[in-house]
Formats: C-alpha cells, structure tokens, sequence
C-alpha cells in the first residue's frame, strides 16, 4: 500500500480539500460523487489518513532500492556524463527548503542516461519527460536511489580527490599568488582538454563519462608530477655534484 505514494503525491500534502481529494483518487481509488460521498468517504479518508502516517514516519536515510522499482539506476555514478555530474553536483550545492523535491532532481539526473538513449540536457523535452516520469515512482523508491547516490557520489569524490592529491604539490609562491583563483576554470579546462585529446566537438566532450574525464585529467597531472620530480632530481644531482 504504501508504494501506491508518489513522489508527486507529496506535493499535496497542504491540507487543502482539493488536494486531499486527489489524493483519495491516486491513493484508495475513491470516486467523488453522491453516494460514495454519503457512504464510503470516511472509509477512504480513515485509509488514506493511516497511509500518510506510515509515510510520516518513514526514516529516509535507512530505505534501501526496492527490486521493484521500475526505472534502472546507473550501477556505478562515475559512469553518468561529466554534464550530469556537474549538474548533480549543483543540486546537492543547492540550498533548496524542499529536499524531498530535489531528491526527485537527483534521482532524475543520476538516472536519465540509463532509461533514455538522447544526450543529457536539462533543457531537452526527453529530460523534462523523464523528471515527470520520476513524479509518478514511489517515494520509497526515491529515498532508495537517493540514498544509493548519496553513497557512491561520496566514494567517488573522496577516491577522485584522494588521487589527485597523490600527485598534486603544493607550491607556497602559487598561492600567495592567488592561483587557487584559477579553480574556477577546471571545468572549462576539462571540457578544452577533452576536445583536444579525443578530436571531438564541445557538445560532444560534454557527453562524455565523468570516469573518462577524471581518468584522463589525473593523467596528465600523473605526467606533470613526474616531470616535476624528475627535473627536481636532476637538479639535486645537479648541485651535489657541483658541491
């Protein structure tokens, strides 16, 4: 009974009589007219009202994805687009009051390219059908992929980050030169390196996985830090052998 409450359902949850006779409808399967008014109203009402408090109660954070949930679920989130992740990243920086309705954004995002053959864009009719779509899953199913995606976007950013850092140093002079402002231009950098070193359009390096992009930026930072450190080592050598 209780996957029979959607996503969209929870927008209704106002206390207004139209909406609550929506959800009647949605719910229980009521029908308003005048003899199930006089005679089944508060059956469904007592019915829909014990719903809403199993959903009340729910602890989000501890459901886990449901076999039956309908849409398919990317098996790893590095293996969505570098659009997606960036725009997936956006939405969890969004300090948005109605987290139950960007949990749908995320769900929306993390999932699109596994149910939809078309390139990734919010803007795209295929996108705002999908997002429509994902009104309808059950708000179990939600808090599921929610928090499916929650996990692995933070193994996969302490892992991306992890690695980096291995082969990052850090220069005192660059700082106090302000080179951390530079950051702000990595995505656009990315995107330029991705053109470049696979021969291929700006849209296209978009639609790219976000495990390539990242694979193939710590590349080159892994061949930096190595000439970097060879040359120190010459260098040293270098002085010793003058001394």
């Amino acid at each position: 009974m209780i996957r029979k409450f959607k996503l969209k359902h929870y927008k209704l949850l106002d206390g207004t009589i139209d909406n609550w006779k929506i959800l009647l409808r949605d719910i229980t399967g009521y029908k308003d007219n005048f003899i199930n008014r006089f005679f089944f109203l508060k059956k469904h009402s007592i019915k829909l009202t014990e719903l809403v408090k199993q959903v009340e109660q729910i602890e989000p954070t501890k459901i886990v994805l449901s076999e039956l949930c309908r849409i398919k679920v990317p098996e790893n989130i590095d293996d969505i687009s570098f659009i997606a992740m960036m725009e997936l990243l956006a939405v969890f920086d969004n300090n948005d009051d109605d987290i139950i309705m960007q949990m749908g954004d995320v769900v929306a995002i993390s999932c699109f390219s596994e149910n939809n053959d078309d390139k990734f864009d919010l803007s795209n009719d295929s996108f705002k059908a999908f997002r429509k779509d994902v009104e309808d899953l059950p708000i179990v199913d939600i808090f599921g992929i929610f928090n499916r995606v929650v996990k692995q976007l933070e193994g996969s950013q302490k892992n991306w980050t992890r690695m980096f850092n291995s082969v990052n140093t850090i220069d005192d002079d660059y700082i106090m030169a302000g080179g951390d402002k530079l950051n702000k231009f990595n995505v656009l950098n990315t995107i330029k390196a991705m053109c470049s070193d696979f021969n291929i359009s700006y849209d296209d390096a978009w639609q790219l996985p976000y495990s390539l992009t990242q694979t193939n930026s710590l590349a080159k930072a892994t061949s930096s830090f190595v000439e970097n450190e060879l040359s120190r080592i010459k260098e040293q050598k270098m002085r010793n052998n003058r001394n």
